[in-house]
C-alpha cells in the first residue's frame, strides 16, 4: 500500500522499491515503516496528542525526507 495515495500494489519480495502512479518511490521497508505509523497515529491519536493530525496525514502528505533509493 503507497503511503503517500493508498494504493495497493502487489509486489514479490524480491522487489526492493514500491513505485506508485501518483509518484511516491520509496525503499518498501520504508514505504511500510510510514504505513505503519500512520495506522498507530489514526488509531492512538486522542491518547498521544496527534489528535489534529488524524485523517489527515495521506491527503496532507508527510513530508518525506529525499533519501537515496538503491535499486
Amino acid at each position: 500500500t503507497c503511503c503517500g495515495c493508498g494504493a495497493v500494489h502487489d509486489m514479490p519480495l524480491w522487489k526492493r522499491v514500491m513505485v506508485c502512479e501518483c509518484g511516491v518511490v520509496l525503499d518498501r521497508d520504508r514505504n511500510s515503516a510510514v504505513n505503519i505509523m500512520v495506522r498507530f497515529l489514526s488509531q492512538n491519536a486522542l491518547w498521544t496528542g496527534y489528535r489534529q493530525f488524524a485523517g489527515n496525514l495521506r491527503k496532507t502528505g508527510l513530508g518525506l525526507p529525499e533519501v537515496p533509493v538503491h535499486s
